[in-house]
Parts: C-alpha cells; sequence; structure tokens
C-alpha cells in the first residue's frame, strides 16, 4: 500500500511537471506572462491526488479543493487581464484539468490519467498550428463546413430509404448518402492541402490533391512544364502520387460501402499502388531538381451547387447501370464504366459497389466495372498531361500508368480466374 501510495504521488508530480514545462516553454517563446510553470503544475497534480486520497476520510474533500482552486484562478486570471490585457484561459483550464488527472491516480486509473495527460499536451500544442492555419481557412470554408453537417445529420435521415420512382431506381437516401461520403473524402482532401500548404512541397500536394481530385492537380501541373521543361520528371513524380492516391480513395469507398467487393478489390488497387510508387521513387531518384512552390487551384468540394452536381451525377449513373444490366448485362454495365470514368471515377466506383452491396450485381463483375473505369480514367489523365505538358512529361506519366495499370490488371485477373 504504502509503495503503490509514493509510486501514484511519483507519477502525478511527473505528469504534472511535464505540462507544466509545456506552459512555461510556450510562456518563454511568446514573451508572455502566465500565472504557472512546471512546479506549479506539478503541486496541482498532487494536490490533485492528495484531495482524492483524502475523500476516504470525508467526501467533502475533493468537490472543495476544486471549488477553491476555481476561485483563485479566477482572482489570479483577473489581475493577470488587467495588467497584460490578455484575456485567454487556456492556462487556467489547464491547471484544472492538470488538478484531476492527480484525482484519476488514486482511484487506480494509471492509463486514463496518462492518456489524459497526452491529450491535454496535444491540445496545448496547438496554439501555434491553429495560427498557421487562421489565415487559410476562410469563413466560407466554416461555412460549408457548417453546410456538410447538415447535409449528413439533417437532410440525410429524413430522406426517403425506399425508391420514389415507378422502376424501383432512385433512392434518394442512397443518392444522398454517396454525395456526403464523396464530398467528405474531398473535404478531408481540401482541408489537408489547406494545412500544409501547396507551396511545402508538390510530392505531399500530390498526395493530399488527389484526395480533392487527381484530375485538378494532373492539369494545374502539367502546365507549368510550359515554362520550365526542366521540371519535367519532378512533376511527373508529383502528378503519380496524386494518381495513386485515387487508387487509394477507391479502396476506401469500396471499404465503406461493400466489405465482401473489397476483397476483390484490394489487392489489384494495392498492387498498382505500390508498382506506381516503386516507379515513381526511381523517378525521384533521376531528378535532381527540387521544386519548393507550386500553385494548384482546387475548389471547396462542399459547395452546395458541387455537392447537387454529385448527387445528379451519381443518380443518372445509378440509373443508368440499373436500365444498362437489366438489358444488355455485364457487358452494357462496363461500357458505362468506361465512359463514365472518362471523368469520375467516385461516382461510378460507389455506384457498382451500392449495387454489389444490393446483391444486385457479381463481385467480380462488379471489380471488373471498378477496375475498367479507374483505367478509362488514368488514361484520360495521361491523355491530359500529354496533350498540356508535351511529350517528355507524357512519357513519364505513360511509364507511371502503365506499370500501375498492368499491376492492377495482372492481379484482379489471378484474383478471378
Amino acid at each position: 500500500m504504502e509503495l503503490d501510495f509514493a509510486g501514484d504521488l511519483v507519477i502525478a508530480i511527473i505528469l504534472g511537471f511535464i505540462i507544466g514545462l509545456q506552459r512555461e516553454i510556450q510562456v518563454y517563446y511568446e514573451n508572455s506572462k502566465e500565472f504557472g510553470g512546471a512546479r506549479t503544475f506539478a503541486i496541482i497534480s498532487l494536490i490533485g491526488y492528495l484531495s482524492a486520497y483524502l475523500t476516504t476520510y470525508t467526501e467533502w474533500i475533493l468537490p472543495s479543493v476544486i471549488l477553491g482552486l476555481i476561485i483563485f484562478l479566477t482572482y489570479i486570471h483577473s489581475k493577470t487581464a488587467v495588467l497584460t490585457k490578455d484575456i485567454g484561459t487556456t492556462t487556467e483550464f489547464a491547471a484544472i484539468a492538470t488538478f484531476l488527472v492527480g484525482a484519476l491516480l488514486f482511484f487506480k486509473d494509471k492509463q486514463s490519467a496518462i492518456y489524459s495527460a497526452i491529450l491535454i499536451l496535444f491540445l496545448l500544442g496547438l496554439k501555434s498550428k491553429i495560427k498557421e492555419v487562421e489565415g487559410k481557412i476562410t469563413r466560407k470554408d466554416l461555412s460549408l463546413a457548417i453546410l456538410f453537417f447538415l447535409m449528413t445529420f439533417v437532410i440525410l435521415p429524413v430522406l426517403p430509404k425506399e425508391p420514389i420512382d415507378p422502376f424501383g431506381i432512385f433512392n434518394p437516401y442512397q443518392i444522398w448518402l454517396m454525395v456526403v461520403l464523396i464530398s467528405g473524402l474531398s473535404f478531408l482532401g481540401y482541408i489537408s492541402v489547406k494545412f500544409i500548404g501547396v507551396k511545402k512541397g508538390l510530392l505531399a500536394t500530390g498526395f493530399f490533391g488527389g484526395l480533392v481530385s487527381s484530375t485538378a492537380v494532373a492539369l494545374s501541373l502539367s502546365k507549368k512544364v510550359i515554362a520550365n521543361k526542366e521540371l519535367s520528371l519532378y512533376l511527373a513524380v508529383a502528378i503519380g502520387v496524386a494518381s495513386s492516391t485515387m487508387f487509394f480513395r477507391v479502396i476506401i469507398e469500396v471499404a465503406i460501402v461493400d466489405k465482401n467487393l473489397l476483397k476483390f478489390i484490394l489487392y489489384p488497387f494495392l498492387a498498382a499502388t505500390i508498382s506506381g510508387y516503386i516507379y515513381l521513387y526511381m523517378l525521384y531518384k533521376k531528378s535532381s531538381f527540387k521544386l519548393s512552390s507550386a500553385e494548384v487551384e482546387f475548389k471547396n468540394p462542399l459547395e452546395l451547387k458541387e455537392a447537387i452536381k454529385v448527387g445528379l451525377v451519381f443518380g443518372i449513373i445509378f440509373g443508368s447501370i440499373s436500365i444498362v444490366e437489366k438489358y444488355f448485362g455485364n457487358a452494357g454495365v462496363y461500357v458505362i464504366s468506361i465512359i463514365s470514368g472518362l471523368t469520375d471515377v467516385d461516382a461510378i466506383t460507389l455506384s457498382i459497389a451500392n449495387m454489389s452491396a444490393k446483391g444486385e450485381f457479381s463481385l467480380k463483375s462488379a471489380s471488373i466495372a471498378i477496375v475498367l473505369a479507374s483505367v478509362s480514367n488514368s488514361l484520360s489523365k495521361m491523355f491530359i498531361v500529354i496533350y498540356l505538358g508535351g511529350k517528355v512529361l507524357g512519357k513519364y506519366i505513360a511509364g507511371f500508368f502503365a506499370v500501375s495499370l498492368f499491376s492492377m490488371a495482372l492481379v484482379l485477373f489471378l484474383l478471378i480466374l
């Protein structure tokens, strides 16, 4: 018992000390004034543990000490705010959280206490990152994020879950669910690019930009070769990374909609991704020029008109597949996949996966259709790159797609034998 008590005291002091040290370092670099540092927070955590320990004698000790701490911190904050004109309350709330971390230790919940301390440190360290992003995330972006929550948690639940047309094709709930999924994935990539900034490096831009639109990356970067032919090799790597991210995006979409279909899709698309990355790595090793800035234009994917456009496209493709499959069989669906893939691979992927999940399409046929759409989309991007970027850039990109698409087709063939 005494050893446990002493051990918990040491842990409480260490956790409080680390949190206080973070505040002390932050204050030093910001040249600001705060009420406490490493020693103060260590004592606060220790008091939290001792207060919890004393509840074995009287249950009023812990709430009384918490109340006293809050009053003390309020008094300190009011004094500091008058002197420094700084009304931030982060340190004060961190002190209360540190007190509770110490209290957690007494209740033999060391794992939760340590996790809580790590989470506090993470949140305290976000300040500099938030300041970096403040100038990049616009008010419009925030408004559109709210629109996404509205689309997901308000509009989606009230939509009819049964087909509304006499042919039993158009299901508003299913269509809007796909809109939410596509918009959510695209918005994740859009925000990621906002965080890293397009000037942090083309490889990072290619990866996160591929979550938004690999076609947009191909269009934007291909045009840059005109100004500087020497960039062809490095730009080819960045465009390839974006296209490989598109393959990964297909895996995510299928995994969400139909896990059974994922068994057929996962390995072909992983093969395409890995072989493509090996090819890109070889190109990257050959490139001596390192580009540190690039302008790639991305639209926020949560704009209402974009969401409606995605919904219409998905509805049309889903309806077309149902009709074509009924009258022309798998061959008709494959043709639709190739045509749809020329401009967008998300809608056809989700449509096929959705039908597969309902048992309306065999897993083998569904996987072939999705691969055909991806091949069609890849070839479309390749011709865009050749047309805008010229033969040199086109040669590198053609090599990339030849390697990745051949690997995809080979693995799929072996799976469906």
